[in-house]
């Protein structure tokens, strides 16, 4: 009798801790609620988690959705964030250290000379700031990516053409705002290539970008530490830094490289790679 105690017991306890795992649908009738894509979703300290994205709707050009769950799946708030006239595009989705949330993309996509925004909310929903970042002249500013650094301020990573007309007008951007808003300081970096890439903060409040195959590591001022030319950078998920270097994977199905993963060192220099890891 006391063996069979401890067995309910035990799928007792094993029910109860399962409680926690759900799975849940959510409606996407595109009259109610637009067509949601290039979603992003973030968790909070305490499990809860925030969903972000850019939303077509009838009633606008095109809009942000940002909607807060609890840690049951549960909706807490959620806010539209829309102009009727101009589109905003939704690129990336933060959580700084006090639990703030951020979201950046493009203000006025469809213009010849569209903007990086950036606003940021508390947890409860309530809009901190938001602001516009554009050149004095009003030239082309994309953006490609935002990361948080070790310190709180925030680095935004895209491409600014400083010229009206190409050719050869468009290089790479960083730009590093305080955790108020407050440009602190914009860098234009020459690298022979505007392609899309990937900024990603540091532990020693600097920063780690790409754009197409070549690599750099700039410190809290922007200034370049370290640049090394790498192969096969497409489709590269967002590195996980390490006691050695940072690592990069990514996972690919129609061509092939079904897991590729490489590490680079904290000095530039290539470490160790692998190839078709998940081909079983």
């Amino acid at each position: 009798m006391k063996k069979l105690f401890l067995a309910l017991f035990f799928f007792s306890a094993v029910m109860v801790s399962a409680q926690d795992l759900y799975i849940k649908s959510y409606p996407s009738n595109p009259v109610i609620f637009g067509h949601a894509y290039n979603i992003s979703v973030e968790s909070f300290s305490d499990d809860s988690y925030v969903v972000a994205g850019h939303l077509n709707s009838a009633n606008t050009v095109g809009s942000l959705f940002i909607r807060m769950f609890n840690k049951c799946g549960n909706e807490v708030w959620h806010k539209e964030i829309a102009d009727s006239t101009v589109q905003l595009n939704f690129v990336s989705l933060n959580i700084d250290s006090n639990q703030n949330i951020l979201i950046s993309g493009l203000y006025d996509q469809s213009n010849q000379s569209p903007k990086p925004y950036l606003i940021k909310l508390d947890k409860s929903g309530n809009i901190l700031f938001s602001k516009l970042l554009g050149s004095v002249n009003g030239y082309n500013h994309l953006i490609y990516s935002t990361s948080i650094a070790a310190n709180g301020d925030y680095i935004i990573y895209g491409m600014y053409r400083y010229t009206p007309s190409p050719p050869n007008n468009q290089k790479i951007s960083i730009c590093r705002l305080t955790s108020n808003g407050n440009v602190q300081w914009a860098k234009n970096y020459d690298f022979g290539s505007r392609s899309w890439g990937r900024l990603t903060a540091t532990r020693d409040n600097g920063a780690l970008a790409f754009t197409s195959n070549t690599f750099y590591k700039v410190d809290s001022l922007g200034n370049i530490q370290w640049s090394n030319q790498l192969p096969a950078t497409s489709y590269l998920y967002a590195p996980i830094e390490t006691d050695s270097g940072y690592v990069y994977g990514r996972y690919r199905i129609g061509a092939i490289d079904r897991g590729t993963f490489f590490e680079i060192k904290h000095n530039g220099s290539l470490g160790w790679s692998t190839d078709n890891f998940m081909n079983f």
